[in-house]
């Protein structure tokens, strides 16, 4: 079975031509500093493939780039880490104090070790 043809490249409702397939291919090797989700959008914007709102379907397009290599029609950038999220600092503890029969709010931050 040939892995040009075009029955072989239908992907989330999109059929991709042997010639579409060869411009993906020529998109990734020329871009080859692109994080893979910034290679997706462009290549998203560039075949028009979006949903019926106009979103990229990067997603999609990030399982057809995966499709692609594992035939070994392209080779894309390496995954690079997500960067670590820091955690916010929870809010201050609010505490109730009675005083001469009124109530008094006063806050106090929590410790650092009651982060997580």
């Amino acid at each position: 079975m040939d892995v040009m043809t075009s029955s072989d490249w239908v992907h989330c409702g999109q059929e991709f031509s042997a010639q579409e397939v060869a411009e993906v291919c020529a998109t990734v090797a020329w871009l080859p500093g692109l994080a893979r989700r910034e290679l997706a959008a462009t290549l998203c914007e560039h075949l028009g493939w979006v949903t019926l709102t106009g979103t990229a379907k990067i997603d999609a397009c990030l399982e057809f780039l995966k499709r692609l290599q594992a035939a070994g029609l392209l080779v894309l950038p390496t995954p690079r880490p997500s960067p670590r999220r820091r955690s916010k600092p929870p809010r201050a503890v609010v505490e109730p104090l009675v005083e001469e029969s009124r109530w008094t709010v006063r806050c106090r931050p929590l410790p650092r070790s009651a982060w997580k």
